[in-house]
């Protein structure tokens, strides 16, 4: 870039001057044309190009896609956080750091590419639509078993002394217990001990928390064996099999 300054204001300082600048100089340069610009009250879409060609649906297409965009970010920004604070760990390998930034670096890219036009939108056709999904399926998997699982371990570790090689996290917080991997941990219903933890990645405190259970039946603890029971309240919903079959 400052070769090519350079080289235009030695051969067309004439006509042009050449510089860095910022918005607020581009700013002042186009007040100072005192020129009154056009103005557009109504909305941009639909925008038609060619005869009865048509864009729409930026804001409404594959409204699937637009929620798992928006919560790829969620855990994108959740996880970076701790990612942060490990590979700054001198504890940590080079292996385990370069484990953690290559999850990193692929939820990163494959959350960027999702920002496409028509990614995000929806507006893409089928196969691509279905291709992005496939990436940041992968991209989470790969996130959440290399990086976050480990990390939230590390974590509730120092806080509560407990620790599991086998933390999961259910994708479906708006589903039923047998979308989540709780289901496979739970082998005797009327006496499992099951540990939750939940990652609040933002400044402000949250105080009501969804879990999905397997029945109604179960009693609440905090970490130090404080009783939550009393403070839970259960909503009931139907449970379907694999094969849309009411249990």
């Amino acid at each position: 870039m400052d070769r090519m300054i350079e080289y235009m204001n030695a051969h067309f300082s004439d006509k042009y001057v050449f510089k860095y600048a910022t918005p607020s100089d581009y700013v002042d340069a186009i007040n100072e044309l005192d020129h009154t610009w056009p103005s557009k009250s109504d909305d941009l879409f639909p925008y038609g190009d060619v005869g009865d060609s048509w864009w729409v649906g930026y804001f409404s297409s594959r409204p699937n896609a637009k929620s798992y965009v928006r919560a790829g970010s969620h855990l994108l920004h959740a996880s970076s956080q701790l990612a942060s604070v490990a590979m700054n760990d001198p504890e940590n390998s080079p292996e385990t750091i370069a484990k953690y930034k290559a999850a990193n670096d692929n939820m990163m890219n494959q959350m960027g590419v999702y920002q496409h036009h028509d990614a995000v939108s929806g507006t893409a056709k089928q196969a691509v639509a279905d291709d992005y999904a496939l990436r940041l399926s992968k991209a989470i998997k790969q996130n959440n078993d290399d990086l976050y699982s480990e990390l939230i371990d590390k974590e509730v570790k120092k806080i509560t002394g407990v620790s599991s090689t086998e933390w999961k996290m259910c994708e479906k917080t708006n589903s039923t217990f047998l979308d989540c991997p709780i289901k496979d941990f739970v082998t005797d219903i009327d006496g499992s001990t099951i540990h939750m933890n939940v990652h609040n990645p933002a400044s402000i405190a949250i105080k009501n928390l969804q879990f999905s259970v397997p029945h109604g039946n179960f009693n609440v603890q905090k970490s130090d064996g404080t009783e939550l029971t009393d403070k839970s309240e259960v909503i009931c919903y139907k449970d379907w099999n694999e094969k849309q079959e009411e249990m």
